[in-house]
C-alpha cells in the first residue's frame, strides 16, 4: 500500500476529492472489477472517479443505492461507526482513488471546502435513500422492477447488456421472484427488454 506521506497527483475526477483543489489527491488510483466486494469495516475509503458501486442495506439486503464520482464509499458507515447490515458490491468497474481513513479524517480537520463538500454530499444521500424508501413502500411491483432495469440501463450503457439474475432484482426489490418472473416476461412480450442467461438488454424505454 502507498505509504501516508506519499500522494499521487493527478486531477480527480471525483467530487468530492475535486473540491481539495490544486492538491494532489491523498490516495492511489485503483481498478475496481465489477462484482468486487468492498470492506466497508476495513481502513480504505474508495472513492470512485470511473467505477460505480451498489449500496444494499437491512435485513434482509435490499438496494440502497448507488455510489458514482459524486460521492464515497465506506465514508458515511465511518463516520457513524456502524457497518451492520450494509454491503458495498461494485456494479461497474472502474476506477477509484484508495484513500485511509487517518488521510481522510485529517482532511476533515484541515480542508473546510472538503468538509463542506462532503457533509452536502451526505445530505443529498439522506434525502435521496428516503425517496427511494418511500417509493420501494409505495410503489407497485412493476414501476419497482422497471425502474431497476432502467437505472442499470443507464449505469452500464443504454442498450448494452448487463448482468442481473431474476434472483437478483428480486432480492434487490423485495419482491416475490415469481412477480419478478411475471413482470420480466411482460416486458419480453412488449419487445421493450431482452433477458437470456442473467442478462438484460433494453431496447425501448420502460
Amino acid at each position: 500500500m502507498t505509504p501516508e506521506s506519499q500522494k499521487v497527483a493527478f486531477r480527480s475526477e471525483n467530487v468530492l476529492l475535486s473540491a481539495l483543489g490544486s492538491e494532489a489527491s491523498p490516495g492511489r488510483r485503483v481498478r475496481l472489477a465489477a462484482g468486487q466486494g468492498l470492506d466497508l469495516a476495513g481502513d480504505i475509503i474508495w472513492f470512485p472517479l470511473t467505477a460505480v458501486v451498489r449500496m444494499e442495506v437491512g435485513d434482509p439486503l435490499v438496494l440502497g443505492g448507488w455510489i458514482g464520482d459524486e460521492g464515497a464509499v465506506g465514508l458515511a458507515e465511518g463516520l457513524e461507526g456502524d457497518h451492520s447490515n450494509r454491503r458495498a458490491l461494485v456494479e461497474v468497474g472502474g476506477e477509484a482513488c484508495a484513500v485511509s481513513r487517518a488521510s481522510v479524517t485529517e482532511l476533515l480537520s484541515q480542508s473546510s471546502s472538503f468538509t463542506d463538500a462532503v457533509v452536502r454530499w451526505l445530505a443529498e444521500s439522506l434525502a435521496e435513500a428516503r425517496q427511494a424508501a418511500a417509493f420501494n413502500a409505495c410503489g407497485n411491483a412493476r414501476d419497482r422492477v422497471t425502474n431497476l432495469i432502467e437505472t442499470l440501463d443507464r449505469l452500464h450503457g443504454h442498450g448494452l447488456d448487463f448482468p442481473m439474475s431474476q434472483a437478483e432484482m428480486a432480492r434487490l426489490t423485495g419482491i416475490q421472484r415469481t412477480t419478478v418472473c411475471g413482470i420480466v416476461v411482460g416486458l419480453k412480450r412488449e419487445k421493450r427488454i431482452t433477458h437470456t442467461r442473467a442478462r438484460f438488454r433494453v431496447l425501448q424505454r420502460l
